[in-house]
């Protein structure tokens, strides 16, 4: 972690990443984690969690049991995880969701209150591995020639998928400093074992008129940006789920 006293404000490192301030006109919202009773604002660039990629995440990740009430909850690695949005919100709709938050913000763990940890995306890293890997608005931060390793990580802390926006040629945003195609970055990811999961990707973009997701707010951006991924072979790993994993 480094330290943010005597930063510029929103002055990026050379890893892409920037010390957490207030907005000028006021915290656009407040992170909460009923389940701590922890909450903190929403720093200045960033935004409020996709309440239309949090459904789909919920149903992505808590797996009815057969034949009882009770359900299997999948495990998720949110990595840029901004001050926990996602986690937050996941979180609201059930405390039982596995969830753990990672970012490059220096001053991260304080903002959090220690709900989210400070990680370097730009090193080899080893944490422990999760089903899922959510890595939302984080991708175009990190500068090109710490491109691989950023997706070594990715891929090294997952055991069946990869959720992940990219921002595309022509998309601003503060610290935007490698955009890249859609067609990029699935080529990018196939190579790696993954196959592109058109149904899930339109789940997370658009939503489902069928259970109403649809009409649920969203940025616009992810319309674009976002993409899904599934392991072509599941890794067995401690911490992740094994039977009926392609479910």
């Amino acid at each position: 972690m480094w330290a943010c006293a005597d930063a510029i404000p929103g002055k990026l490192t050379s890893t892409g990443a920037w010390c957490l301030t207030h907005r000028v006109a006021g915290a656009r919202g407040v992170v909460s984690f009923p389940d701590t009773g922890v909450s903190y604002p929403i720093p200045a660039h960033h935004q409020p969690a996709s309440q239309r990629i949090v459904h789909a995440l919920s149903k992505l990740l808590r797996k009815p049991i057969n034949g009882t009430s009770r359900s299997t909850y999948l495990s998720l690695n949110d990595f840029g995880a901004g001050v926990g949005q996602y986690g937050a919100a996941l979180k609201a709709i059930d405390a039982s969701f596995r969830w753990r938050g990672y970012d490059g913000a220096g001053n991260v763990e304080n903002w959090t209150k220690g709900m989210v940890n400070w990680f370097d995306l730009t090193i080899p890293l080893s944490l422990p591995r999760a089903d899922w890997v959510l890595a939302l608005e984080v991708a175009e931060h990190v500068p090109r020639r710490q491109e691989g390793i950023m997706m070594r990580n990715l891929h090294a802390h997952n055991c069946m998928g990869i959720i992940i926006s990219w921002a595309v040629p022509g998309q601003v945003g503060h610290g935007h400093v490698n955009l890249r195609t859609s067609g990029y970055v699935i080529q990018r990811f196939e190579s790696l074992g993954y196959a592109y999961d058109p149904e899930l990707t339109k789940s997370m973009r658009h939503g489902s008129a069928a259970d109403g997701s649809s009409r649920l707010h969203s940025h616009p951006w992810f319309l674009r940006s976002l993409l899904a991924f599934r392991r072509i072979q599941r890794v067995r790993s401690h911490g992740c789920f094994w039977p009926d994993w392609r479910n």
